[in-house]
């Protein structure tokens, strides 16, 4: 039986760091007066989202909100539990996944056109950009003649 898988042991390392990235940036938060916070989280997924790509972004996501789900305390101020999804947050947390589904290449062409220096005698070249957010360099890259 040789049965071939989608994803690498790389893929599948590569999202369970980003899991644990969400995780973190979870902790972060100012609490809010009606009960949800706002929490670095979202820009946790949306860092994996460009990172990743949708799919592994999905997935990192899908397994930080199954740890949430069982009760580890991963969710905002170290909480967890199926409450959590049922209440105020619920929402939000359940929008997670479809927000790393979607927010990928468009965004890092949006940052780089945002972020880099326009001039006229270089010409800026995008696609160095997702690499070197993968090699964990963090800023957009631009190749000059």
């Amino acid at each position: 039986m040789n049965q071939t898988s989608k994803f690498s042991v790389r893929d599948i390392c590569y999202a369970g760091l980003f899991a644990a990235v969400i995780a973190v940036m979870a902790q972060i938060s100012i609490p809010m007066p009606l009960g949800v916070p706002m929490t670095m989280q979202t820009f946790a997924i949306t860092l994996a989202a460009v990172v990743l790509g949708s799919k592994l972004s999905a997935i990192a996501t899908l397994v930080y909100l199954l740890l949430g789900a069982v009760g580890v305390p991963v969710l905002a101020n170290f909480s967890g539990g199926i409450d959590k999804f049922v209440g105020p947050t619920g929402g939000f947390l359940i929008s997670f996944p479809i927000n790393s589904r979607t927010s990928t290449r468009p965004l890092v062409s949006l940052v780089c056109l945002l972020v880099l220096p326009l001039s006229p005698t270089a010409r800026i070249r995008p696609l160095p950009i997702l690499e070197a957010l993968r090699l964990g360099i963090g800023a957009c890259v631009c190749r000059c003649p």
